[in-house]
């Protein structure tokens, strides 16, 4: 009898099924479980001082790890921060913006037609190690090694799904006994020092994708991501249903089980959990000081996003660019818009929105409170 392992939700578009034989399931459960523990910790003792970024030599030659990741969220201008940061002289680009290796192919293989990464077969016992991983930054590990003296170029991984996706790690940890693991764990053990970007929109724009950029481009959002053409009243069912689902759950859980329930998740027809970005911010504030964390409205990055950019860079303590370096910035054009995709669609209800607004509202008041910023209520008042 074969049981099926459906590692992650439903609503990405390279979802797989790995079957494993029933009596090689724990066996599996327990090796996915031990690499989040310690297999994959490198030891800071080997990282190079000479370089700003954690790199290290193995077998006589130089592996990097990223400097930062961009840990989220999803339809929030990760992928126009890193188009912007590529004109950054310190900065050197993975082979791809979004790897998505710390919270899911790490445990399954990365399906990718333009890959440009020789990737090992893929076996149940065998997720894909740290190796594969390190070479997504090889650009940058020859980069330090032509430079003379200390570098201080930087990569980094842009993966939204980074903060809020534990799917394959609530998997493991429903068949576990012990304490459970989840991605924050996971890249706190690999980098305790690591810096970590957020950026977060209106979790009701984000849906729908009313935000206006400054060029009056309106910026892709989950309604066409995982609804296509569908119609407004087709996305209001949808809406009806998933808040539904999970209002029951939180007669009997917390948000938090709630959120990281993989079978709920899978019921769901839209990633209306995404958008309770206290409940995952949370987390990470318990593994990682608040100083190693920037927070950015999506709002404020599109209506002053000069000032958003050099904050980013101090933060990064990357140089200050010069006047030339920042016209390139900003007259970068924005990227993943609704317009240069050629996508129109019907804008939801009323109805549609304030449902979602009130759904969404304590969790953006519990945001605002840990982050100490009204602002991150978006509208209410």
């Amino acid at each position: 009898m074969r049981l099926a392992l459906n590692a992650m939700s439903n609503t990405a578009s390279f979802s797989q099924n790995i079957n494993i034989e029933k009596k090689d399931k724990m066996e599996f459960i327990n090796r996915c479980r031990r690499r989040v523990e310690s297999t994959t910790k490198i030891s800071q003792k080997l990282w190079n001082s000479q370089y700003k970024s954690p790199c290290y030599h193995r077998e006589g030659t130089l592996h990097c790890l990223p400097y930062f990741l961009v840990i989220g969220f999803p339809k929030c201008g990760t992928t126009d921060l890193f188009e912007r940061m590529k004109h950054h002289p310190e900065f050197i680009p993975s082979k791809m913006k979004e790897l998505h290796w710390l919270s899911r192919y790490r445990f399954m293989p990365l399906f990718r037609r333009n890959s440009t990464v020789q990737l090992e077969k893929y076996s149940p016992d065998k997720p894909f190690g740290l190796h594969l991983y390190t070479q997504m930054f090889d650009e940058l590990a020859a980069t330090l090694e032509t430079s003379d003296g200390h570098s201080h170029a930087i990569t980094a991984d842009f993966s939204p799904s980074t903060i809020w996706d534990n799917d394959v790690y609530s998997y493991i940890n429903s068949f576990s006994v012990g304490p459970e693991y989840y991605t924050h764990d996971f890249v706190h053990q690999l980098n305790p020092c690591m810096k970590l970007v957020v950026m977060m929109r209106d979790p009701v724009e984000r849906l729908d994708s009313f935000q206006v950029t400054h060029d009056c481009q309106r910026l892709y959002s989950d309604y066409l991501f995982i609804n296509g053409q569908n119609t407004a009243h087709e996305f209001h069912k949808k809406v009806k249903h998933v808040v539904k689902l999970y209002k029951s759950c939180f007669k009997f859980k917390s948000p938090r089980e709630c959120f990281q329930d993989f079978n709920l998740a899978r019921k769901s027809k839209i990633r209306l959990r995404i958008g309770a970005y206290s409940v995952f911010i949370e987390e990470w504030l318990k593994v990682f000081p608040r100083d190693q964390l920037y927070f950015v409205r999506m709002e404020d990055y599109v209506s002053n996003t000069q000032k958003v950019l050099e904050d980013i860079f101090h933060f990064l303590d990357m140089d200050t660019v010069s006047e030339d370096v920042m016209k390139r910035m900003l007259h970068q054009k924005p990227s993943n818009t609704r317009q240069s995709r050629g996508i129109s669609f019907e804008p939801m209800y009323n109805k549609t929105h304030k449902l979602l607004s009130q759904f969404y509202g304590p969790f953006n008041h519990n945001l605002s409170m840990l982050l100490q910023n009204k602002d991150y209520t978006w509208h209410e008042t």
